[in-house]
């Protein structure tokens, strides 16, 4: 970003409402880390960022309850529409995801709920797994967020234009 565009966006930044800005923050992160999953990566170059953001362990079909292991899973879950990004998020999708790589040194486990929420991980599955109750869960997400926000806000407003 270029010196005056840094200087326009820290304004328009600065007046933007905080929950609008975490809104915008929360898609670009959650458009960046679907285009992750969905970019081919023959050279395996991004396979430990992957591995940093715990995807391969937050995959809905992955994160089940011990009850749910001796119940059985019941009927076949709908497969989700394979996501397919932009020219734009293709674009973008390394800047954003190094904020996630950011948090992730500040927070990890709020890098890894952004990353959980993402692929559609329910708050109650979470709460189980974190032995919290969801209002909990949903603050750490939403707290997480806000840091992010707090932290990159002149690149929010950047990008999300």
């Amino acid at each position: 970003m270029t010196d005056l565009l840094r200087e326009i966006a820290v304004k328009e930044a600065n007046a933007i409402d905080p929950k609008e800005g975490c809104a915008a923050c929360l898609k670009l992160i959650q458009r960046a880390i679907l285009t992750l999953k969905a970019v081919p990566d023959p050279d395996r170059r991004y396979q430990g960022l992957r591995k940093a953001a715990t995807f391969r362990d937050m995959d809905p079909e992955r994160i089940v309850t011990l009850k749910e292991l001796l119940d059985g899973f019941g009927p076949e879950t709908p497969r989700v529409n394979r996501f397919r990004p932009s020219p734009r998020d293709v674009e973008i999708y390394l800047d954003v995801l190094k904020w996630l790589t950011w948090l992730q040194s500040e927070d990890r486990r709020g890098s890894d709920l952004i990353v959980a929420r993402t692929f559609g991980v329910p708050y109650w599955k979470l709460a189980t797994r974190h032995g919290r109750s969801e209002d909990t869960v949903r603050r750490w997400h939403d707290g997480a967020i806000a840091t992010l926000f707090k932290r990159f806000a002149d690149e929010v407003v950047y990008l999300k234009a």
